[in-house]
């Protein structure tokens, strides 16, 4: 975003209209682009990062033309209320995992559902988890947690700092 330009590794790359998106190991994250944006597709992580150092100095890339802001009007949704049990929903995992961490979540207490409801707390996204899910789970306010993320918040509970403000 703002211009940066900088080599990704995405896995279990999902294509939407004029995104994609997958998980990214180098910031243990998932990440989000916009297909337009990217100036090439590459075999390898090493690669990309050969093909920055090397290539992209050699580019005649104006990135005032491709940093317009484009503001998309989006319709926060009833943000979940905090004054109960927690709700989470597990998405993307394998069956073996998915049924550990509901394990996890209801030794816990927690309230495990199967989709994004109106009271949903946490969205916790494995390798293969969708990005409609992750969207509305985003617009509603509710925490879209990575495994590792979930597992630390359930051990310390400790929400991380990203959703604190």
């Amino acid at each position: 975003a703002e211009g940066v330009i900088a080599a990704y590794e995405l896995t279990n790359v999902k294509h939407s209209g004029d995104y994609m998106q997958g998980y990214c190991p180098t910031v243990n994250g998932f990440r989000t682009f916009r297909k337009d944006r990217v100036i090439a597709y590459l075999d390898s992580f090493a690669d990309a990062v050969f093909y920055l150092d090397n290539t992209i100095p050699t580019l005649n890339i104006d990135k005032k033309n491709w940093i317009k802001k484009t503001h998309h009007k989006y319709t926060n949704l009833d943000k979940p209320s905090f004054n109960d049990v927690f709700e989470v929903c597990f998405t993307g995992f394998k069956k073996t995992d998915k049924d550990r961490l509901k394990d996890s979540a209801i030794s816990a207490g927690m309230i495990v559902r199967s989709d994004v409801t109106a009271n949903l707390h946490i969205l916790c996204c494995g390798y293969n988890a969708g990005p409609k899910k992750m969207e509305i789970a985003t617009l509603k306010g509710t925490m879209v947690l990575t495994e590792n993320e979930f597992l630390d918040f359930l051990n310390s509970g400790v929400i991380p700092d990203k959703y604190c403000s």
